[in-house]
């Protein structure tokens, strides 16, 4: 699991049931797109020649309400550089590693904010 906050990641896995081992939670900050690069060079590493099958993004920022707009620490308004600009560079870095996978596949996962009526 790549995740801003590894240990609410292990006490969410832990409280879910999943089996201590059947899991590796690793370091990724979608603001940051050297976080991005130091999370695929980790992840490579650790997994060794192992191909990726799965990829899921599921991170987003909605922040409708803010008075002002945040930045990532690359410059990008927040929304923009997490819920694209990261996940586009994590897909990008990872795709030639997935092409070695049998019937690998990546996605992007919505939420209510792509919804014109919310």
């Amino acid at each position: 699991m790549a995740c801003r906050d590894v240990e609410k990641a292990k006490k969410v896995a832990k409280e879910a049931g999943m089996p201590e081992g059947s899991y590796t939670v690793m370091k990724l900050e979608l603001a940051s797109l050297q976080s991005v690069r130091d999370f695929v060079a980790n992840l490579k590493a650790f997994k060794g020649a192992r191909p990726l099958n799965n990829l899921i993004c599921n991170a987003a920022v909605y922040l409708p309400k803010a008075p002002e707009p945040a930045w990532t620490d690359d410059g990008f308004e927040m929304s923009m550089g997490v819920n694209h600009l990261g996940h586009f560079l994590l897909v990008n870095l990872l795709l030639d590693d997935m092409s070695k996978a049998k019937g690998a596949r990546v996605c992007i996962v919505g939420s209510i904010t792509g919804n014109t009526n919310t």
